[in-house]
């Protein structure tokens, strides 16, 4: 008569670690592409601080760019800044930006005090929501083991 044994070993931890690391890799790279991206549509361009200062962190963690500085700084305007603390900690969360103080002003627009209008740029928006394509790509190819 024959004997069976069952032997059944639980992965789950270790795959799920693996998955973890992977969409933390895809992140990253989505993050990067994504800086480079908002970097380009970022053409309302004088000093070039708020340009420089466009970068990714992953969620809770630091900025991928510690400090920044103008390319042609101006008297009497700001010519570097520098990121401290880190990122929202949201899991599989990549987070794009700056913290220039006059950003808002580029993407958005604003009102002059002649009364006209400054029209927004929208570089972070544009450069977040026209490569969908590529990021879907980068993540295809993190995750490419767990499909």
């Amino acid at each position: 008569m024959a004997t069976f044994v069952k032997i059944i070993e639980n992965n789950k931890d270790q795959i799920l670690g693996e998955l973890d690391e992977a969409i933390d890799r895809a992140l990253e790279a989505m993050g990067l592409e994504a800086e480079a991206f908002v970097k380009a549509a970022c053409t309302a361009v004088d000093t070039g601080l708020l340009r420089n200062s466009i970068t990714y962190a992953l969620h809770g963690g630091p900025a991928a760019t510690a400090s920044y500085k103008a390319d042609n700084p101006k008297p009497g305007t700001p010519s570097s800044g520098s990121y401290s603390g880190v990122a929202p900690n949201e899991p599989h969360t990549v987070f794009i930006g700056t913290n220039v103080e006059y950003a808002p002003y580029v993407e958005y627009g604003h009102r002059l005090p002649s009364g006209g209008q400054v029209p927004g740029v929208h570089f972070l928006q544009r450069g977040i929501t026209g490569h969908m394509n590529v990021y879907k790509t980068l993540a295809e190819d993190a995750l490419k083991g767990f499909q």
